[in-house]
């Protein structure tokens, strides 16, 4: 009986010498065995993510101004506007008078009032003077003529300023090459009217044929020098006139956004610089984001995200150029959705944005965290993880080195030419691997 117990507890004994053994051994195992995480490729394309800064601009502005004779200024009282704010068209942009109007106003009703009482001077000298048949074709054909002068001179004006500006030459037909749309508009004025004037000469010669006597011609020449100066006053009086009420409400010509509104209540204007800018009918303003350091190629209809908002805004490029200073550049339009996230065009363009610029490969990879590649240059390799179990139903997790071919990497993923989706990979671990050893997988 006394051996048996002794057997026992030898029993016992030993149990617990092998278990105690096991968890040391474990323990020690799992100290100095390496933890890994494992990973198992994917495969898609590979994209970077390029973080650029924007500002509003308004492709295409179109420049607003209203025709204002020589010498003459207004006086801005009111501006509705600043850039950024949408208008329709109608709107009241601003509000102006002709500087000086009261003033001005005042002399031009005296210069016609002093050309009127000239005609009729004329008239009155001459009441007795009845003119031949003949003569008053003269005088009719003359007038004609005068008239027709006077156009010609103008027309001809206005074509020798826009050539002057562009440094052109106008040829005895056609146009210039490099003339634009108002160009060709001018030098087709201007040749009709020439083609009248000869017209008016034609008919005047015919009926000077006839000739007319000292005393008619006096008259005749008198009376229309005359009524040219009374419709020079006319006209500038109406000029001034029109002028005043188109400044009154300076209108948007279509719906669109104001891009540049510079003038302030009480500025002078001549005419040097825009009243101000709007972008053109259909357009829309655009992030522009300089692409300075950005190496790779960027298209239009790329992808972007601007940062506004939780989770951004997505938008695209509508076109890429290059600024006077030849710097490159991207436009991304913008949206309603852009807007909204930042609450309004206003606010979008008071200071720089964020947007972020997607560049994805044009073939599918293998994928796999950058961090999980090891090696540098041409010696790049992975560790692939070989799972067995040991004699006790253990799990063992083993290393071997794989090389591979890096394509690219970007954003913490690396594109691998090799087809990895059949491996384990090991990467993120604690201490230093080495091809052969074992490793343990970290559990969540």
């Amino acid at each position: 009986m006394k051996l048996k117990k002794i057997a026992v507890r030898g029993l016992i004994c030993v149990a617990v010498g092998v278990a105690l053994c096991m968890f040391f051994s474990g323990t020690i195992e799992n100290i100095t065995t390496p933890k890994v995480k494992l990973i198992r490729p994917s495969r898609g394309k590979l994209s970077e993510k390029v973080e650029l800064s924007a500002t509003l601009v308004y492709p295409g502005a179109e420049e607003q101004r209203i025709d204002l004779p020589a010498g003459q200024t207004l006086t801005i009282s009111r501006v509705n506007v600043r850039p950024g704010y949408a208008v329709k068209a109608g709107d009241v942009v601003m509000e102006a008078a002709v500087t000086g109007y009261e003033a001005a106003a005042r002399q031009a009703q005296d210069d016609c009032d002093a050309a009127l009482d000239a005609l009729m001077e004329v008239e009155r000298k001459n009441e007795g003077l009845a003119l031949r048949r003949s003569e008053q074709s003269y005088a009719d054909s003359y007038a004609a003529l005068r008239a027709a002068a006077r156009e010609t001179n103008r027309r001809r004006t206005d074509m020798e300023v826009l050539l002057r500006a562009a440094k052109l030459e106008c040829p005895d037909a056609g146009y210039p090459e490099g003339a634009d749309a108002e160009l060709t508009a001018a030098i087709d004025g201007y040749r009709a009217a020439e083609a009248a004037q000869e017209a008016a000469q034609a008919a005047f010669n015919r009926a000077a044929r006839y000739g007319v006597s000292d005393e008619a011609w006096a008259y005749i020449s008198e009376r229309q020098t005359a009524r040219e100066k009374l419709d020079d006053c006319t006209e500038k009086q109406l000029e001034l006139e029109a002028l005043n009420r188109a400044a009154g409400a300076i209108r948007a010509p279509h719906d669109g956004v104001i891009a540049q509104a510079d003038l302030k209540q009480g500025d002078s204007w001549d005419g040097a610089v825009p009243l101000y800018s709007i972008t053109p009918e259909g357009g829309a303003p655009a992030l522009r984001a300089e692409l300075t350091g950005v190496e790779k190629a960027v298209e239009e209809g790329m992808s972007v995200t601007l940062d506004a908002g939780s989770d951004g805004v997505g938008g695209t490029i509508t076109g890429v150029g290059y600024a006077q200073s030849g710097e490159r550049y991207a436009d991304v339009a913008v949206t309603d959705e852009m807007i909204r996230a930042a609450g309004s065009l206003y606010s979008l363009a008071a200071s720089p944005s964020k947007i972020t610029l997607v560049f994805k490969a044009k073939e599918s990879s293998c994928l796999l965290p950058a961090a999980a590649v090891r090696g540098s240059g041409d010696s790049r390799y992975v560790y692939t993880v070989n799972e067995s179990t040991t004699t006790f139903g253990k799990r063992r997790l083993t290393l071997s080195k794989l090389d591979v071919h890096v394509i690219a990497e970007a954003d913490g993923t690396a594109s691998i030419e090799e087809d990895l989706s059949y491996y384990s990979i090991a990467y993120m671990e604690d201490r230093a691997l080495r091809e052969g050893g074992d490793v343990m997988e970290y559990l969540e």
